[in-house]
């Protein structure tokens, strides 16, 4: 399983502010990376003598995208426009979509 095209987007933007009392302007933080994942799935089909069928499914999936990078963007108070654009050095975030999930059906035979 591929985890391509990850994103996380975080905005802050201030309208008519202060000069003195600012809190750094308006901001977007993006971040994005694509990673490996794997997932296991079980699940049973059980008939029984009546005209009823059960069907049980458990899915586990590890989906963790380590690392993401980070690009700091200065935009225009209005947030459309980009004024500058400052790349980090680091790897940021970690992004975990993984996690366990159940389902289940009930069929009913005439």
């Amino acid at each position: 399983m591929s985890l391509t095209n990850n994103k996380i987007v975080f905005e802050e933007l201030e309208f008519q502010t202060d000069s003195a009392t600012t809190l750094g302007g308006a901001t977007r933080a993006k971040m994005r990376r694509d990673g490996p994942g794997y997932y296991l799935e079980v699940g049973g089909h059980m008939w029984f003598a009546s005209r009823y069928s059960v069907m049980v499914g458990a899915i586990y999936r590890s989906a963790i995208v380590r690392g993401l990078r980070e690009v700091d963007e200065i935009v225009e108070h209005n947030g459309v426009k980009t004024v500058a654009v400052v790349p980090k050095e680091q790897p940021s975030l970690t992004l975990d979509t993984g996690g366990i999930g159940l389902r289940m059906g009930l069929a009913v035979g005439f």
